[in-house]
């Protein structure tokens, strides 16, 4: 904990006994304020049951810290190379895209661009960042995905998906698997469709 002081000089009107006139007295006035090296960090109960499900071992959570710190309030779009991380670890490669393939799919980190990935704001928020601006992101990084998606989707599929799909609900799944197969599309990415487009 780092505390300040900070002095000044304060004026005020005094009575003199004597007189019975109103003074103006200076007075030294002290002031002392703590502020918490480090700060804090925001985690919300989702970030716990990833934590969970995703770490077995003591080297995941070594894994998982080490990955989540490399975002901070001011580099919120990361490179993450695997080669690094296992370097850094002394493990292989393979283990390293592994776990980050996990990361991915529990939805913690979210790939923005080839090998740079964002932190969910919906899970975990780094020291100092501003959420409501992070998560605002978040949201606008997932409309994007799904207009990839859409894209590269069959005609067919993507009037469903756009007319459809937020309308019916749990009905909507069943018709995205319909149309799904007729234009050829695996189970698979139906599904990612699917929770891409009803979230």
């Amino acid at each position: 904990m780092q505390i300040t002081t900070v002095s000044s000089i304060v004026s005020h009107q005094v009575l003199n006994n004597e007189t019975g006139e109103l003074e103006t007295k200076d007075f030294k006035e002290l002031k002392q304020s703590k502020r918490m090296r480090g700060g804090f960090r925001m985690v919300y109960k989702k970030y716990d049951e990833v934590v969970i499900e995703v770490c077995k071992s003591q080297l995941d959570i070594k894994l998982l810290v080490y990955i989540r710190d490399i975002f901070t309030y001011n580099n919120i779009d990361q490179y993450i190379s695997a080669a690094e991380v296992a370097d850094h670890f002394g493990i292989t490669r393979q283990k390293t895209s592994g776990f980050i393939k996990k990361l991915l799919d529990v939805d913690l980190v979210r790939r923005s661009s080839r090998k740079r990935y964002r932190l969910n704001p919906f899970m975990y928020i780094p020291y100092k960042a501003d959420a409501a601006m992070l998560q605002a992101e978040w949201n606008e990084l997932s409309k994007q995905q799904v207009y990839k998606i859409i894209d590269e989707t069959p005609k067919e599929l993507v009037a469903v998906t756009r007319d459809d799909i937020a309308k019916l609900g749990a009905n909507g799944f069943t018709l995205l698997i319909q149309a799904g197969f007729k234009a050829g599309m695996s189970v698979e990415r139906q599904w990612e469709v699917y929770n891409l487009v009803s979230k």
